[in-house]
Order: C-alpha cells, then structure tokens, then sequence
C-alpha cells in the first residue's frame, strides 16, 4: 500500500469527521489500536469561544496537531463535558448526531517538514449550524514512506 498526502486529502474531504477517517487510515497503516486526544490547550478566548489545541495520537504514535474554535453551547452537554474531561477526540464525540464537514482549505506540504497536508474546515450540527473551525495539520508517520 502506498498512500500519498494527495489520496489522505480526499479521504478526510469525503469524511463526516477527520477522527473517524483517521481511525480507519491507521488501522490499514498500523494495525489496531485507538485514536486519543493529547489535549495542549483548551480556553475560552471570548464569550461564548473556546480555544483547543490537540495532538492526536494513534497508540505511541502521534498521527495529527489540531488548533479549533468551538463554540460549546452549539454542543450536546454530554460532549461539552467529554470533551473538557476526556481524551476522546472532538470527532468521535460528534460522530453519529449528523456532523457535516465543510472543508475550506486543503493543501499537500512541501517534502522534509513533520507534516504532509494542512486542512481548515468547519463543522456543522443540524439545528445547530456551525459549531467548530478546525485547523489540521497531518504527520508524515502517517504515509508509507
């Protein structure tokens, strides 16, 4: 199997959540295991606005660096708390209550850097509208190099 930066992009592209395509491309590329969420930060930055900062780890390898603006209100409560209390990816907490995903900006990065592919979007919940802007940065741990 050999993936590319390009064949990443269209898979989190066509996903309702990075977590979950993420969760599927490392289990083809490392095997089982379980997606957690390092959490570097997570702080209101206005009202009504938080700041999280995350790096995503597939087992003892890290798979992902996020930076998000969420709004927690526009959240169940049961995420909300999750999400502020768990190492449970953002994703795998909104997974199967109707999450869209709008990608805005995609782009493969330049040979010889930690990282292989930069994405912005914003994630949406019916009845809701937008809740989150996601800023993601994918590994290169994740390619078959």
């Amino acid at each position: 199997m050999n993936q590319s930066a390009e064949d990443l992009g269209v898979c989190l592209k066509a996903g309702a959540t990075a977590s979950g395509v993420l969760g599927e491309w490392c289990t083809r590329r490392f095997g089982p295991g379980s997606l957690t969420a390092e959490v570097l930060e997570d702080r209101e930055i206005e009202s009504g606005r938080r700041r999280r900062r995350v790096e995503l780890h597939w087992q003892d390898t890290a798979v992902s660096h996020a930076e998000n603006i969420y709004l927690p209100m526009g959240l169940p409560e049961n995420v909300r708390h999750r999400l502020l209390h768990t190492t449970v990816p953002f994703g795998v907490l909104l997974d199967g209550i109707g999450l869209l995903r709008r990608t805005e900006f995609a782009r493969v990065l330049p040979a010889g850097g930690p990282f292989v592919l930069e994405i912005r979007a914003v994630l949406s919940l019916p009845e809701q509208g937008d809740v989150a802007y996601v800023h993601e940065f994918y590994r290169r741990s994740l390619l078959d190099l």
